[in-house]
């Protein structure tokens, strides 16, 4: 609920009503008639929900004349709060579908530096201690800032992140790490560059060099 002043008289009303939808559709066609056939509902029903909303809000959402409807200012205001509104709700409800659904799923960031391929592999074998468990890939730019501010927040959007680590890192992070495989190590340098050539790398080969691991 919000709580608001109108004419020096205290008000509440819900956050959100089905008339808003009815606003932001007479809002966009610009006339009732227009706005009746996108809600599938007659033009006399629409004026109604409209005419009890400027009733009950105390102040008039359209100026009405003969050329059709245009939102007053306060209708303006309101029109593009409630389609902030609108997708809000929406959100809110898929945000909260995803936590009631949280404990069967696990967000596992990808990026070109920290492959998921060895979970095809692993996967049957998870399936058939849990069944119900499943995985989500979720694709992130895998920079040093990035990195850091997904390890301090493990749980929002992404829950674990296959990769290289250091325990005195994972300590600082309060991260833990699990082994589930071993990669073998792949450099990332320019086409141009002289170790482009080469199929196996030795660490005398990295002297002097600037590299993505």
């Amino acid at each position: 609920m919000i709580e608001y002043t109108i004419n020096s008289e205290r008000v509440k009303k819900d956050i959100y009503n089905h008339q808003l939808d009815t606003l932001i559709a007479v809002g966009d066609a610009g006339s009732f008639n227009k706005a009746s056939e996108k809600l599938h509902i007659s033009p006399n029903a629409v004026m109604k929900q409209i005419s009890l909303l400027e009733r009950n809000l105390g102040f008039a959402l359209f100026q009405r004349s003969h050329q059709g409807l245009k939102l007053s200012p306060a209708g303006e205001s309101l029109y593009k709060d409630a389609q902030y509104i609108m997708k809000y709700s929406q959100g809110a409800i898929i945000k909260a579908a995803k936590i009631a659904n949280k404990q069967h799923i696990i967000r596992i960031g990808v990026s070109f530096t920290t492959p998921v391929e060895f979970l095809l592999s692993l996967w049957t074998k998870v399936q058939q201690i849990n069944s119900d468990l499943k995985f989500e890939l979720i694709s992130f730019e895998n920079t040093s800032q990035n990195a850091k501010e997904i390890m301090e927040n493990f749980g929002k959007n992404i829950d674990m992140v296959a990769g290289v680590y250091s325990e005195n890192l994972l300590k600082k992070r309060n991260c833990l790490a699990f082994h589930l495989y071993d990669a073998p190590i792949y450099c990332a340098v320019p086409i141009h560059n002289h170790l482009s050539s080469k199929d196996k790398l030795t660490i005398g080969d990295l002297y002097n060099e600037k590299i993505m691991m």
